[in-house]
């Protein structure tokens, strides 16, 4: 099942975007965990995620565009296990599955934090645009 059908407003990523992503090389910038709410334990996850234009730029890597923090809200949690959490946490990817009313997301990790969270929802709670150096536009 595509993550579209799985994550609740999950149109707000692929807006930005156009398609959604494949958050290869992309960063977990934050991680925050509550224990409180009607919806807990919940779990907020910032990413910060760019689209690749297919060309490479003057130093050879390959040129971004459309820099953004997508943070996702995971809801009634069931199980997780992240670990590695540093100052630099390199996606190999972000996957989503639903088994029945439980959502698994996975984090593969290149560098730092790695796992996965099971919960009954996962939703995109905004995207926002953000400098090539993760920091939201007009910070900084």
């Amino acid at each position: 099942m595509p993550p579209e059908e799985i994550v609740i407003a999950a149109d707000k990523v692929t807006s930005h975007f156009g398609e959604w992503p494949h958050f290869h090389d992309m960063e977990v910038v934050s991680v925050a965990l509550d224990r409180r709410g009607p919806d807990g334990p919940s779990a907020e996850l910032t990413v910060f995620a760019w689209s690749y234009t297919g060309r490479l730029t003057p130093t050879g890597h390959f040129e971004q565009q459309l820099h953004a923090l997508i943070r996702f809200r995971c809801e009634a949690i069931r199980d997780n296990n992240l670990e590695g959490f540093n100052n630099q946490n390199v996606l190999d990817s972000l996957e989503f599955s639903s088994r029945g009313e439980v959502v698994r997301i996975t984090l593969p990790s290149i560098y730092g934090v790695g796992g996965f969270i099971d919960c009954t929802r996962v939703q995109v709670l905004d995207v926002t645009r953000a400098t090539s150096r993760g920091e939201r536009v007009g910070e900084g």
